[in-house]
C-alpha cells in the first residue's frame, strides 16, 4: 500500500472512531441526565410548563403560562399528547376561567387518576434532547476552531457539566433558549463569512426557534448588531455562493445590502413562526374549546401593560393596537416586565432589587473548579502556545475564505460577544432567583475550553489537561443524581442552603428521596413520633406515600407542634416566598408577643398560628440539621424542650427590619 493510501486509510479509521466517540458521549449525557431525574419529583416551574403545553396541543388555547416560551412547553408535552396521557381537567373546571395553571396542573397530575410518574418521565425524556442539541453544537463549534481534539474535549466537559445535567432534562425553557441562542450566534457568524442557501436556512430557523423558546430571545439583537458592525467594517470580503459560482462582497455598501436582505428574511420567518405557534390567531382564548376567561394574576393585556415600566408601555400598546403579534405573546412580555422585581435570598440576606454580585457568585460556587482551570489553560494556550494565525492550519480545519488566515480574536469574537452581552444584561437584572438564568453562557464557555487542545502538543500539557478534564468528569459523576443541588468545593454541600436556595438548590425535587428516608429511618409504628413537612414545590407528598402534618398551611390554626421529625425544604426554611418573608424582626416579635398574651380572647388565631410557624423556621435556620435529603430537604429531630425554646424563648434572630442590608452590599 502506498504512503498516500495508508494516510487515507488512517484518516478514514479515525473518522469512524471520532464519530463513535461523539455518539457515545452524546448518549452518555442523555442517559445520565434522564436517569438523574428519574427518581425526582416535579420541580416548581415544570408543573406549569407541561400543563400549558398539553393545553396548547389539545385546545389550541394559549391562556396558560404565556410568559414562557411556546416551543419548549409544546415540546415537553408532545410525547404526553401522542401517547394519550394528556387527560386534562374538564372544560367546566373553574380554574380555566382564571387561567390558574397551578390548580389545573395539580389536578392534571394528582387528582384525575393520571400516572404522574409516567407523565413526568415522558416530558423529561423529550426535554433532555435540548441538552443533547447543546452538546452537539458545542462540539461542532469547538471542532471548527480547535480541531478534532478540541471538539471532543469540549463535548466531554459539556456533557458532564453539572449545570447542563441539572437543567437539560427539566421541562422548562432554559435549555431550549441556551440551545437556540448558541446555535443562532454561531450560524449568524458563519453566514457573515460565507452566504449559502443552506446556511441562510439554518440560521433563519435557529433565530425563529429562539423567539419561540423564551421572551429573552431579544438579546440576539444586540449580539447580532455587534457582529454585523464588525463584519461590515472588516477588510475581509463576504463570499456569496450562487450555484457553482461565487461573488466577493468587498465594499461596505455591498456587505450592508446583503446583510440587510438576510436580516429581513430572518425577521419574516421568525414573525411567521410566532403566529403559527399561536394558531395564527390574535386572541389567546379559544372559546370554541374552553370557556371565556382572563389571564392569570393580571387578568388582561391592558392591565398588564399598566404594570410595565413607562418606556415600554407605549411599544406594547402600539403592537397590540395594530395586532402585530399574538395577544398571549404580548401579555407574556408585559407580565415579565411587570414582575422584573422579586424577593430573592443571597448569603443570609433578602432583597427585591437584587445584587450585582449575585450571578458572579452563582457562577463561582456552582461551576466545577476544574472548568475554571480549563478556561484559564485555554486562554493561555491561545496567547502563548501557538501563533493565532496558525490555529486553523494546525487543527486541520479550513481557514476563513480570505487571502490570509483570520486572527484568533476574530474567530472567537462571536463567543466573546455572546458572553459579554449576556453578562452585561445579567448584572443589571434584579431578578436574582437562580443560576439557571446563566445557562446560555455555559455552552460558549465549553466551546472556549476546546482551546486546551493546543497544549496537547506538549508532554506536560497532556498530563495537565488530562488531569483537569478527569477532575471535572469524576467530580460530576460523584454528584449524581443531585445535579440541581450541585455546589463546588468553595461551598460545603451540607451548608449550601445558607447561601442560595430556590432553583439553585431546592426546587421541590426530592419528595421521592424523602419517602425513602422516612421508610428507612422512621418506619410506621403505633407509637412513633409525628412527621411534619414544610415543603416548597408543586409535588404532592401523599402521592409519594408521605404521611406528614403540613407545616406551611397559611391561615390554619390547628397545627399542634409535638416532638417529632421536622422535614423542611431549604427554600421554605429561608422564608423567601412566605406571606411575611425575610428576617424575623422586632415589629413581628412585638405582634407575636401581643397575640400570645391575648390568645384566649384573640380574634385572629390564624395569624398567631402563622407567626408560630415563622418563629419555628427562625429557630431551625440557626440549628444544624440532623440529616439531609438530596441537600434540598433538611431533617430536624426536635424535642419538646427545643420546641419550647423555638416558640417561647428568645428568638434566634431579631433584626430591625425584614430585609436588612449587609454592610457594603449592593442593593
Amino acid at each position: 500500500m502506498s504512503p498516500i493510501a495508508q494516510v487515507a486509510t488512517i484518516r478514514l479509521q479515525w473518522q469512524t472512531v471520532r464519530r463513535a466517540l461523539v455518539v457515545t458521549l452524546l448518549a452518555t449525557y442523555y442517559l445520565v441526565a434522564v436517569a438523574s431525574v428519574s427518581n425526582k419529583s416535579i420541580t416548581y416551574d415544570e408543573l406549569a410548563h407541561v400543563t400549558a403545553g398539553c393545553a396548547y396541543w389539545q385546545f389550541n388555547d394559549y391562556r396558560l403560562q404565556p410568559e414562557n416560551g411556546n416551543l419548549p412547553q409544546r415540546w415537553c408535552a408532545l410525547p404526553i399528547v401522542l401517547t394519550g396521557k394528556a387527560n386534562l381537567p374538564a372544560v367546566d373546571h373553574p380554574a380555566w376561567k382564571t387561567a390558574d395553571v397551578w390548580t389545573l396542573g395539580d389536578a392534571f397530575l394528582y387528582r384525575l387518576g393520571n400516572d404522574a410518574r409516567q407523565i413526568i418521565w415522558l416530558g423529561r425524556s423529550f426535554a433532555a434532547l435540548w441538552g443533547v442539541g447543546i452538546c452537539l453544537v458545542v462540539y461542532a463549534w469547538s471542532r471548527s476552531l480547535f480541531g478534532d481534539a478540541g471538539g471532543l474535549i469540549s463535548l466531554l466537559t459539556c456533557g458532564w457539566c453539572p449545570t447542563l445535567l441539572a437543567q437539560g432534562p427539566l421541562m422548562t425553557s432554559d435549555a431550549c433558549l441556551a440551545f437556540f441562542l448558541t446555535l443562532s450566534v454561531w450560524l449568524i457568524w458563519q453566514l457573515l463569512q460565507e452566504v449559502t442557501r443552506v446556511r441562510l436556512a439554518l440560521a433563519t430557523v435557529a433565530i425563529a426557534g429562539m423567539f419561540l423558546a423564551k421572551l429573552s430571545a431579544v438579546l440576539i439583537l444586540p449580539m447580532a448588531a455587534i457582529l454585523i458592525v464588525v463584519r461590515c467594517f472588516s477588510k475581509r470580503p463576504i463570499i456569496v455562493y450562487q450555484g457553482t459560482q461565487q461573488k466577493l462582497l468587498t465594499t461596505f455598501a455591498e456587505r450592508a445590502k446583503a446583510i440587510g436582505e438576510m436580516g429581513l428574511v430572518a425577521a419574516v420567518v421568525a414573525f411567521a413562526a410566532v403566529w403559527i405557534a399561536y394558531g395564527c390567531r390574535y386572541d389567546g382564548f379559544n372559546t370554541a374549546n374552553l370557556p371565556a376567561g382572563t389571564y392569570y394574576k393580571l387578568g388582561t393585556l391592558e392591565t398588564a401593560v399598566t404594570k410595565m415600566p413607562p418606556k415600554s408601555q407605549s411599544v406594547v400598546k402600539l403592537l397590540a393596537a395594530r395586532n402585530v403579534l399574538p395577544e398571549p405573546y404580548l401579555y407574556g412580555s408585559a407580565f415579565i416586565a411587570a414582575h422584573r422585581k422579586r424577593l430573592s435570598f443571597f448569603n443570609g440576606e433578602y432583597s427585591v432589587t437584587g445584587w450585582k454580585s449575585y450571578f458572579p457568585y452563582c457562577l463561582l460556587v456552582k461551576t466545577p473548579l476544574a472548568m475554571f482551570a480549563l478556561l484559564i489553560l485555554s486562554v493561555s494556550a491561545l496567547c502563548f502556545v501557538q501563533p493565532a494565525s496558525q490555529l486553523n492550519e494546525e487543527s486541520g480545519q479550513p481557514c476563513e475564505e480570505s487571502s490570509r488566515p483570520a486572527p484568533w480574536w476574530y474567530r472567537l469574537l462571536p463567543l466573546v460577544v455572546l458572553l459579554g452581552v449576556y453578562w452585561a444584561v445579567s448584572l443589571m437584572s434584579s431578578l436574582n432567583i437562580g443560576q439557571r438564568h446563566l445557562l446560555p453562557t455555559y455552552p460558549a464557555m465549553h466551546v472556549l475550553i476546546g482551546g486546551v487542545a493546543l497544549w496537547l502538543t506538549k508532554p506536560v500539557g497532556k498530563i495537565v489537561v488530562g488531569a483537569f478534564v478527569s477532575w471535572l468528569v469524576i467530580g460530576s459523576a460523584l454528584s449524581y443524581p443531585n445535579y440541581l443541588a450541585y455546589f463546588n468545593l468553595l461551598v460545603p454541600q451540607e451548608t449550601a442552603y445558607q447561601h442560595l436556595v430556590d432553583s439553585n438548590l431546592d426546587w421541590g425535587q426530592d419528595l421521592p428521596g424523602l419517602q425513602q428516608w422516612l421508610s428507612k429511618h422512621h418506619p410506621p409504628s403505633t407509637d412513633q413520633q409525628p412527621v411534619y413537612l414544610g415543603y416548597f414545590g408543586k409535588g404532592n407528598a401523599k402521592y409519594y406515600g408521605i404521611e406528614a402534618r403540613s407545616l406551611n398551611r397559611v391561615g390554619k390554626s390547628n397545627t399542634a407542634y409535638e416532638a417529632g421529625i421536622y422535614c423542611v425544604s431549604a427554600t421554605t426554611l429561608q422564608a423567601v416566598y412566605e406571606a411575611m418573608p425575610g428576617h424575623w424582626n422586632k415589629i413581628i416579635e412585638e405582634e407575636y408577643q401581643t397575640l400570645k398574651q391575648a390568645h384566649d380572647t384573640s380574634a385572629d388565631p390564624h395569624k398567631l398560628a402563622y407567626y408560630r410557624y415563622l418563629r419555628l423556621l427562625v429557630y431551625l435556620r440557626h440549628r444544624r440539621p440532623d440529616d439531609q435529603v438530596g441537600y434540598s430537604i433538611l431533617i430536624f429531630k426536635l424535642s419538646i424542650d427545643e420546641l419550647q425554646a423555638a416558640l417561647e424563648g428568645r428568638p434566634a434572630e431579631l433584626e430591625d427590619q425584614p430585609f436588612k442590608k449587609r454592610a457594603g452590599a449592593t442593593p
